[in-house]
């Protein structure tokens, strides 16, 4: 952020998961080892969210490591629990997801991170120009936040007293894959644990863990930016979007559905991301729509292993708190 270097010739990448999402992150560590060009990735940081995180990583060392192949030295494993004891519950998954997001910025060694979601994989090669502008600006798009999660919009800005009037239409997307400020963010923490009177462990397990809490991760970072810098755009340079996101919504109405489909085929799009309300809606022709692209993309070898991924990843891991995105 403002004085620091937006960008060096590496990222650190950040996924935050859970075993029941177990098979989305094998196929995002296999599209990582496909498509993500070596010279951009300074280490790949797996954050363990959840009561189980010592048989998940565990796991995730039998089962998804060997899908980096020789990407796999770069994976660092962390368990949540020792990161931020006590945040780790269950119940509140998704906000504890969001927590690690941020609290990641204390381990990473890049000005930059990337985050992901375990549902996000790559369709495309990218490289650094892929994330980071000519200028050394992070590139992200624009998203219009007037209708959908506007109360956590309106609250993240408020808790930094930023009018977000201006923003309603143009402001950072709350979607992953998302490029962030790792001083930014530590900067951020540092003014939050300012404002709370709580060290940051207390304030993520009193405040940002409850399920009723309308702060959210990416909004606060936008709010945050806008505080400090009076703009986005030193930190950011907009391009269209890289990513197809598939929301319950685009599965549901088949019109949308068969547009993200042709999208594949597009080479604007560099990730696709299914979204755990989309996988519990799935009918059997999209689970094979679904698998003949990640066939394409040489993600794949048959649909059986499509039918593997998508059955493992839905709906019984779908928590209550995603199932409706």
């Amino acid at each position: 952020m403002a004085g620091e270097p937006m960008a060096g010739p590496k990222i650190d990448i950040v996924t935050v998961s859970y075993q029941r999402e177990m098979a989305l992150l094998k196929l995002q560590a296999r599209s990582i080892r496909r498509y993500v060009d070596r010279d951009l990735i300074n280490k790949i940081i797996l954050i363990a969210n959840g009561p189980s995180s010592a048989s998940f990583l565990a796991a995730v060392r039998h089962e998804v490591l060997p899908e980096y192949g020789d990407l796999a030295p770069l994976v660092v494993l962390v368990d949540g629990e020792c990161l931020c004891p006590g945040l780790t519950h269950e119940e509140s998954g998704w906000r504890t997801q969001q927590a690690f997001k941020l609290i990641a910025a204390l381990l990473v060694a890049t000005p930059c991170y990337l985050i992901l979601d375990t549902k996000d994989h790559f369709i495309r090669s990218v490289s650094h120009g892929s994330f980071i502008a000519d200028d050394g600006r992070m590139i992200s798009h624009l998203a219009s936040n007037r209708v959908w999660l506007r109360p956590m919009f309106d609250a993240s800005f408020a808790y930094f007293g930023v009018d977000n009037t201006r923003y309603l239409d143009e402001s950072l997307p709350q979607t992953t894959p998302f490029l962030v400020s790792a001083g930014g963010v530590r900067s951020m923490l540092q003014w939050i644990r300012q404002k709370s009177g709580l060290p940051l462990a207390s304030f993520f397990r009193a405040v940002f863990a409850r399920p009723e809490c309308q702060l959210t991760e990416f909004f606060l970072i936008a709010a945050f930016t806008i505080l400090r810098d009076g703009t986005l755009l030193h930190d950011y340079a907009f391009h269209p979007q890289l990513g197809i996101k598939l929301f319950r919504t685009q599965v549901v109405t088949p019109e949308m559905f068969k547009v993200d489909m042709e999208h594949v085929g597009d080479d604007q799009y560099k990730t696709m991301s299914l979204h755990h309300g989309a996988l519990e809606a799935l009918t059997a022709a999209q689970r094979v729509d679904i698998g003949r692209a990640w066939i394409a993309r040489g993600l794949i070898s048959d649909l059986g292993e499509a039918d593997a991924f998508l059955a493992l990843a839905s709906p019984a891991s779908v928590d209550s708190t995603s199932a409706t995105l």
